[in-house]
């Protein structure tokens, strides 16, 4: 009985410091959670393609990468997605800009976009979206990544998925 008593007694006291911190303050801008509650590291990611402070220099990111660079305020980018309208309503990234690449209108509306932004672009399993990448860099784009494994792999990883039309 002894040595069951220490055992409970300890775990007892194990339990209560572990549950003794502070909780942080909510912020005004709440960052999406990541998924089995892992907390982002802080920006700069030194996986992430970096020139001269600038991220996505056509290089491809993980989805971890990807929800990392997005939930960092101090690096605004615009998402594009670039399947197919019923792809896109289905589930997306949220705020991401709807772009079919399979639109008669889609190299037209690349060149509507500002040169000087960054972007993360975004397909079902990464192919199309490094096609994509390349297109905008030949186009004068100088930050654009993609994420490698595609709306599949953002979505099996658990990120945050949206879903409905534009």
């Amino acid at each position: 009985m002894g040595l069951r008593m220490v055992l409970v007694s300890v775990a007892v006291l194990l339990a209560a410091a572990g549950c003794s911190g502070a909780e942080p303050e909510p912020t005004a801008c709440p960052v999406p959670s990541a998924p089995g509650g892992t907390t982002p590291t802080p920006f700069p990611l030194p996986t992430v393609p970096q020139e001269n402070g600038a991220v996505c220099n056509g290089g491809t990111l993980t989805p971890s990468q990807a929800f990392e660079l997005l939930s960092d305020a101090a690096a605004p980018m615009t998402v594009i997605d670039t399947r197919s309208e019923s792809e896109y309503e289905a589930g997306h990234i949220a705020g991401a800009l709807h772009l079919s690449s399979s639109s008669s209108s889609f190299d037209d509306q690349l060149d509507e976009l500002p040169r000087d932004g960054t972007y993360l672009v975004y397909c079902r399993s990464g192919g199309v979206s490094a096609r994509v990448v390349e297109q905008m860099l030949d186009m004068g784009f100088e930050h654009v990544c993609h994420i490698g494994t595609g709306f599949n792999g953002w979505q099996s990883g658990g990120f945050p998925v949206e879903k409905g039309a534009a």
